[in-house]
């Protein structure tokens, strides 16, 4: 399925072949950060995310893999809450724009999955956090977290009722 295409790109479900085509290509923060939370390099970390996923997709433009994200199945069945995930390509500022232009509805989306979405991102990860501030996540404490016990924050974003 397409979730959206704008003249500079498009975002369509995840497929298993996207993972070799980002897996060489992700930012250094967001590599950095991986190897903090589970020492899992960025293939090792896309596929578990990937294969984890109850929602998955992926952003390409110039027939390019510029990011994969989505929504990690929650251990309960029954929860109403579940953790979000993103990992980008350095080539994404080329699109951002556009790419902006579309993440709060896309929240929306994902907001309709599970109402509550949260995780943790690296204060050394200052796009991330730029990101995540602009499309409206609420962040919590810096905590340590992960197998390197880094400082992290903890956002969240909540369906609005």
């Amino acid at each position: 399925m397409e979730y959206y295409r704008s003249k500079v790109g498009y975002c369509r479900d995840a497929e298993i072949g996207d993972i070799a085509l980002l897996k060489d290509n992700l930012r250094s923060t967001t590599v950095d950060e991986l190897w903090a939370v589970h020492h899992f390099t960025p293939g090792e970390s896309l596929t578990y995310s990937f294969t984890h996923s109850v929602f998955c997709f992926t952003i390409i433009a110039d027939n390019e893999v510029l990011a994969m994200g989505g929504i990690l199945r929650p251990k309960d069945i029954m929860a109403n809450e579940a953790p979000i995930w993103f990992l980008t390509s350095q080539k994404l500022d080329k699109v951002e724009r556009s790419f902006l232009r579309q993440c709060r509805n896309f929240i929306k989306i994902m907001l309709n999955i599970y109402p509550v979405l949260y995780n943790y991102v690296d204060i050394r990860n200052k796009p991330a956090i730029l990101w995540l501030k602009w499309i409206g996540a609420k962040f919590g404490e810096i905590v340590p977290f992960g197998v390197d016990n880094r400082l992290f924050y903890y956002f969240t974003f909540k369906k609005e009722v």
